[in-house]
This record gives C-alpha cells, sequence and structure tokens, in this order.
C-alpha cells in the first residue's frame, strides 16, 4: 500500500503544481492578453486566480480533499463565469475562463477521483487484514 500512497503523492504534487500554474496564467491574463479595459472579466480573474492560488499552495503543504473540492467549485465558476456576470461577448476573456476554467476542473475532479479510489484500496486492504 506504501507504493501507492507514494504515487498517489507524486501525481497530487504534480496536479497541485499545474493548478498553481493556472491560476498564475488567469491572474496575468488580464494583462498578457490585453482586456483589463473590461472590469467584470479582469476582476474575475484577479479573485479567482487568488482563490486557486491560495488553495493549491496550501494544498501543496497538506493534501485535504476539501482544497481539492474548492478548487473545483472555482473551475466550475470559471466555466460558468462568462454568462454569469455577462462578459460572454468578449471573446478573450471568455475564452481564458472557458479553457481555465475546464483545465482546472479537470484536473481537481482527476485528484478527488484518485484520493477516493486510494481510500478504497487502504479500507479494502485493511478488511483483508482484518479478516
Amino acid at each position: 500500500m506504501g507504493e501507492r500512497t507514494r504515487q498517489f503523492e507524486d501525481s497530487n504534487q504534480l496536479r497541485d503544481w499545474f493548478n498553481l500554474v493556472m491560476a498564475e496564467a488567469l491572474l496575468g491574463s488580464p494583462w498578457l492578453l490585453n482586456y483589463t479595459g473590461e472590469s467584470l472579466p479582469t476582476w474575475s480573474a484577479r479573485i479567482v486566480g487568488v482563490v486557486i492560488t491560495i488553495l493549491a499552495i496550501a494544498a501543496l503543504l497538506k493534501y485535504a480533499e476539501w482544497e481539492e473540492w474548492l478548487i473545483l467549485a472555482a473551475g466550475a465558476w470559471l466555466v460558468v463565469s462568462p454568462w454569469a456576470l455577462g462578459f460572454s461577448r468578449s471573446a478573450t476573456p471568455t475564452a481564458v475562463h472557458l479553457i481555465v476554467g475546464a483545465l482546472v476542473l479537470v484536473v481537481a475532479a482527476w485528484e478527488l477521483w484518485d484520493f477516493r479510489r486510494l481510500m478504497a484500496a487502504r479500507e479494502a486492504s485493511e478488511r483483508r487484514l482484518n479478516a
């Protein structure tokens, strides 16, 4: 079981780093892609970028399942925010929010699935040992 845990921790670290890179890309996107004149998508990128940054750093320091659920929610928010906030007609910020949101959402879902799979394997192993 130790090898499986180590594999999860290694891939988990990579996914957390990926989320951190996505958060930084989101934070820089208004300036890099020149949409700072549009306040709603700029503020959305700033706020959600900071939230994902904090959660990714926390996850890098010590894994907790709740962090991944919040990152998943942040990714889902990014996907729907162009319509929820009314900037879906602006192509660049909409594309940024959709792409970063979808990537963050998929990575967080993968991490949660992987964690649940590890926990199920641990429980099965413990049941076999106690039987």
